[in-house]
């Protein structure tokens, strides 16, 4: 590149002056300049998306020859730091106990709408080329609502992932309007229909602050219409966010990455049940191309009691401890429930514990063995490390996928054996 720049601005120098007296050597400069501006440009992203020009690198290309929809999401990508655990320290959502919906597409083909999920529109499972696993490509104007038993129960929490990926004119520009809609039927009896309980309206503006409203509805009832503005979106263009929701009972709580933007006590009539959970993208400028994405969308029922189960009955299994696909690497958002753990161990320094790592049936044995070990440790050390525990206190040992407690031919199977165990010694 460096040479070809300087053969470019050679000849731009001499040809200057010898078309000069013909009036074009101007013109001829300035279109030069604008061809090396061009390539040294094109180099530069070349370089920041990870490609390089070798044409003898076709055979060895599985993109180039699978029929897997992979969607492009690395032009004009803005990257972000990623957040430290630190920096979740004020995050308090933790995952309700049992899981009773999990859909990461894995079982689903690329191309196909998720056999899950209803909807009015349509969409389709996709890969991306920025992140792992499948995704739920969903359309402007589209009501999708996941397949899950009614009613809900009284208390449930609700997280999943989100990408947005978008053609904007300027960056404060609002990408979408993401509706996210609590709903009991009451007599419409159509799940498409916009009745809702609880609504949150998320404008993803991804420069500078965005706002959500939440809104609650039931006739007879005094309901509700806030608004708020916050960055909590700021600089996630194209990078993956996490939205997590904590239904109990009248309590209505939700977060956007480690924000907790809504707390409503009693925003939620007491005695109503919730039928669905309703997802709606709408005032998406459709002319241009853009991919709305989500995955890893998980129901679980129930809250946690840390102190009772690890002191009481002696062991603590959860779900809620989380890790990249593949890896020892802890999602950021299993902070709140590690720091629960920490908490009833600083408080009970005579308790010692065996941390047991567990994945579901996907590779090899041998491998998720190895990866159950890693993922124990990693716990231990940010219980050492973060939070000040005695390494003394703390054991970790690998069961790898030897011991299911469900099915590993779904995916809530799997996501139940996708575990970490504390075990009072």
């Amino acid at each position: 590149m460096k040479f070809f720049s300087t053969i470019l601005l050679t000849f731009l120098f001499a040809s200057s002056s010898i078309f000069s007296q013909f009036g074009i050597g101007e013109m001829i400069k300035k279109k030069i300049e604008k061809k090396v501006e061009e390539k040294t440009e094109e180099a530069i992203d070349k370089t920041l998306e990870g490609k390089h020009d070798n044409s003898n690198d076709d055979e060895n290309d599985d993109d180039a020859k699978s029929s897997t929809k992979k969607i492009d999401n690395t032009k004009n990508t803005i990257q972000n730091e990623t957040p430290s655990l630190s920096s979740y320290s004020k995050f308090d959502f933790i995952p309700g106990e049992r899981i009773i919906f999990f859909d990461d597409f894995s079982q689903d083909a690329v191309g196909d709408f998720p056999s899950k999920w209803d909807t009015d529109g349509s969409g389709e499972v996709v890969t991306t080329n920025l992140y792992p696993g499948k995704w739920f490509k969903i359309i402007n104007n589209g009501n999708y609502v996941p397949d899950i038993k009614s009613p809900l129960p009284e208390n449930f929490t609700i997280e999943f992932d989100v990408i947005g990926n978008f053609q904007l004119d300027y960056p404060e520009e609002r990408a979408c309007t993401f509706e996210v809609d609590i709903v009991s039927l009451y007599d419409y009896g159509n799940k498409f229909d916009h009745n809702y309980l609880v609504q949150v309206l998320n404008d993803l503006i991804f420069t500078g602050e965005t706002s959500n409203t939440i809104r609650s509805y039931k006739p007879g009832a005094t309901n509700i219409d806030n608004h708020i503005t916050g960055s909590w979106l700021n600089n996630f263009h194209k990078k993956v966010f996490h939205i997590s929701i904590s239904v109990n009972k009248t309590r209505f709580r939700y977060w956007i990455n480690q924000t907790k933007v809504f707390d409503l006590p009693r925003i939620i009539p007491a005695n109503t049940a919730i039928d669905l959970i309703r997802l709606s993208p709408y005032y998406i400028e459709v002319e241009r191309d853009y991919d709305l994405l989500i995955s890893n969308f998980k129901v679980a029922e129930g809250t946690i009691d840390t102190r009772s189960k690890l002191l009481t009955e002696g062991k603590l299994v959860t779900n809620a401890i989380t890790f990249d696909s593949g890896s020892d690497k802890i999602k950021l958002e299993s902070y709140p429930t590690i720091k629960s753990i920490a908490e009833v161990l600083s408080s009970n320094q005579d308790v010692k514990v065996m941390i047991v790592g567990h994945t579901d049936s996907d590779g090899n044995a041998a491998s998720n063995q190895t990866l159950s070990e890693k993922r124990a440790l990693a716990v231990k050390n940010i219980l050492v490390n973060e939070f000040k525990i005695s390494e003394s206190r703390i054991q970790t040992s690998g069961k790898g996928d030897s011991m299911p407690i469900a099915e590993n031919n779904t995916a809530i199977g799997k996501a139940q054996n996708r575990r970490v165990e504390f075990i009072k010694l």
